[in-house]
């Protein structure tokens, strides 16, 4: 009923005659496993050519598998299923697919973030039992693989593996597996973990010259062969979450037509840890994606030329709390103005504790172009690194996402905030000291009464934009909202971590407001949760006994 219902509302005024023939093709009473099938068909045909390819290849995956939608999309692209002018082009088209798949839940969401986004998903045994039989009829999923085997490669990759052999058979001698290794565009290792992984992936890199995608997220590979630069049709290369990779791992790589470059692992506490960036990486001009890699201590100045990969949309980086690298990437970023729309800066802690950063820095960093297309900003730094989110953003009028993390926070830096005009998303990360007794306080701007200045309600509300507020891991006990300072706020996600939530204050004052989420385990006093209004709906966390 859910896949109907949606696929109603993606196209409400479809021509009767297909309902019509929809009603005439369901049995009552009868199976309700047929009549299911039938729904879901009814949806597919809806589908665009292109879409329905890519429902039509998530058959590969496993049944308990989790499908990320950034992992599937870069694939969807490779593969070729989704084609646009260019590859950014392509990439948006792919998650705008993944989208509407979930949209109209022929996908079941898995994870959900604060905002409202899909972030992985899961096949319904229905709905995998249609894709797989039109996956094979049209040649989309290879017969002779199983499925454990299958979301490793390329679709019809004619590689030839017992369903009693697993990837390392694979890996051992990629030769004897395929006799046409030159048409494998993916290999996706992601969870696979064992030994050996270093000549495992030599043997593939001078086996597979035309790879586009090899994902090693989440193995136990601790450094990368040399013959990795072999690999000169990469476009991705995936090394998050591997805790034991060498930081010194991908300094050598030459990788000319390298698109998206992932690497780096978060622990429970959010903080960072990643390898070192590649020393030749002014020759990988084609990067659009650079995300997370880590300042050489004593080579400062590379961060400078980051600005040299005029493509780059999305950059991470990991610095150390000093005056030299916070310049030199500043000096990069504003050599990025014209095309940076993401940016994630963690700042590692000095030896001592941190002070405000000097004048000199500050002075300096004005003189930088900040990026005029920005989006997306995240801050993280033991200290109050606020500072730099108006050198930034040289437009208040583009900004939509921001996270500071482990960080000190006042009502100075709340204004600060409340100048960015289309902010939709905040999220607050263990906020080290706030101060007015750790509230956290939206408040109203002071108007203007002068004779010559209209007093408009628009012109002094702050937070306009704000939809999604996301607080977690402690430092702030209370929330208050004054006037219409964020009228239009939507969901409230708080996480309290170790500190005792005191109030939360002025939900009235929230005509939009629809979910309070609080997360972790601690549970709201009592007088909490009888302030908030009836009409809100209320997430608790999950906790053992009474």
């Amino acid at each position: 009923m859910k896949i109907f219902v949606r696929a109603m509302h993606a196209n409400p005024s479809r021509d009767n005659k297909e309902l019509v023939k929809l009603l005439d093709g369901l049995v009552f009473p009868g199976s309700l496993e047929t009549n299911a099938k039938k729904m879901i068909k009814f949806s597919y045909n809806d589908l665009p050519r292109d879409y329905k390819t890519c429902l039509l290849y998530l058959s590969i995956f496993p049944k308990v598998e989790k499908i990320s939608r950034s992992r599937v999309a870069q694939r969807w692209v490779v593969e070729g299923l989704v084609s646009k002018e260019d590859r950014h082009s392509s990439l948006r088209q792919a998650k705008r697919c993944f989208d509407q798949l979930a949209d109209r839940w022929l996908v079941c969401p898995a994870k959900v973030s604060a905002e409202g986004k899909v972030k992985t998903c899961t096949v319904h045994d229905i709905v995998r039992d249609f894709i797989t039989i039109r996956a094979r009829k049209q040649h989309i999923m290879d017969p002779r693989l199983s499925q454990h085997l299958a979301r490793h490669f390329s679709v019809l990759s004619n590689i030839r593996l017992r369903p009693s052999e697993n990837i390392i058979n694979f890996l051992m001698k990629p030769s004897r597996a395929s006799s046409q290794l030159q048409l494998l565009k993916v290999l996706d290792l992601e969870g696979s973990r064992f030994s050996n992984y270093q000549q495992y992936l030599s043997n593939v890199c001078n086996m597979i010259a035309l790879l586009k995608f090899l994902s090693l997220r989440n193995t136990d590979i601790t450094r990368l062969p040399k013959e990795i630069n072999k690999l000169q049709q990469l476009e991705v290369l995936d090394i998050r979450q591997t805790e034991y990779l060498h930081v010194s791992a991908i300094k050598l790589i030459v990788l000319l037509k390298l698109k998206h470059l992932l690497a780096g692992s978060v622990d429970a506490s959010w903080t960072v840890s990643t390898v070192r960036m590649p020393h030749k990486i002014t020759r990988m001009t084609a990067l659009r994606v650079l995300s997370h890699v880590q300042a050489t201590e004593h080579r400062a100045w590379e961060l400078h030329k980051l600005g040299e990969l005029w493509q780059l949309r999305k950059l991470g980086v990991v610095i150390d709390d000093s005056r030299a690298q916070l310049y030199y990437l500043l000096k990069g970023i504003s050599d990025l103005n014209e095309s940076l729309q993401s940016l994630s800066i963690e700042i590692k802690p000095a030896s001592t504790y941190p002070t405000a950063p000097d004048t000199f820095l500050a002075n300096e960093a004005r003189r930088q172009k900040p990026p005029k297309f920005l989006e997306s900003l995240s801050i993280s730094g033991f200290t109050n690194y606020i500072w730099l989110l108006p050198l930034l953003t040289s437009s208040h009028d583009v900004l939509t996402k921001v996270t500071l993390q482990k960080t000190t926070l006042d009502q100075d830096d709340m204004e600060v905030l409340a100048k960015l005009k289309k902010l939709r998303s905040l999220r607050l990360r263990q906020i080290l000291h706030i101060r007015d007794q750790r509230e956290l306080l939206f408040k109203e701007k002071e108007r203007d009464r002068t004779p010559n200045n209209k007093d408009k309600d628009e012109e002094n509300n702050c937070f306009e934009a704000l939809k999604y507020l996301v607080v977690e891991g402690g430092g702030i006990a209370k929330i208050g909202f004054q006037g219409r300072a964020a009228h239009n706020l939507e969901k409230i996600v708080w996480s309290s971590g170790f500190t005792e939530m005191e109030s939360l204050s002025g939900l009235r004052n929230l005509p939009e407001l629809k979910e309070i989420d609080f997360e972790g385990g601690s549970i709201p006093h009592q007088e909490i949760l009888e302030a908030i209004p009836k009409t809100v709906h209320i997430k608790l966390p999950y906790c053992e006994g009474p």
